[in-house]
């Protein structure tokens, strides 16, 4: 009887300690979006390559815009290889590059010209008057 008794209290305590589930509490609201001042918009939907293939080569006659922008900030640049690729999860194209003074490097930029950081940003900027 003892035995039995005890196994009743021991069962009673296992309950009683929160080993059955607990009751589900509140859903969590979530914390509305605040914009930090001074911070840059979050894209709405990231620009796109069209055609985009990881590794294809594109021919600098099929993107003036980007030649266009590698030469208005290394005046007198060479545009050699494009490559389509992604830096950061973004779609960029990456440019070999030589400068005038015969500095080769590779640029990255998104599709509308604007340049980005990869991997090896080698090509230094020429100061206006050099």
């Amino acid at each position: 009887m003892k035995r039995i008794a005890w196994a009743a209290l021991v069962l009673l305590l296992l309950f009683a300690c929160g080993c059955a589930a607990p009751a589900p509490g509140p859903t969590p609201t979530p914390l509305p979006q605040v914009a930090v001042p001074g911070s840059p918009e979050p894209e709405a939907t990231p620009m796109r390559i069209p055609g985009f293939q990881e590794g294809g080569e594109v021919e600098v006659s099929d993107i003036p815009d980007i030649k266009a922008a590698i030469q208005d900030r290394y005046e007198g640049a060479s545009v050699g290889r494009v490559v389509m690729m992604t830096v950061d999860g973004r779609e960029v194209y990456a440019a070999d590059v030589t400068t005038q003074d015969g500095v080769q490097g590779t640029l990255y930029l998104l599709p509308d010209g604007t340049f980005v950081h990869g991997p090896t940003v080698t090509v230094p900027e020429t100061s206006p008057g050099e």
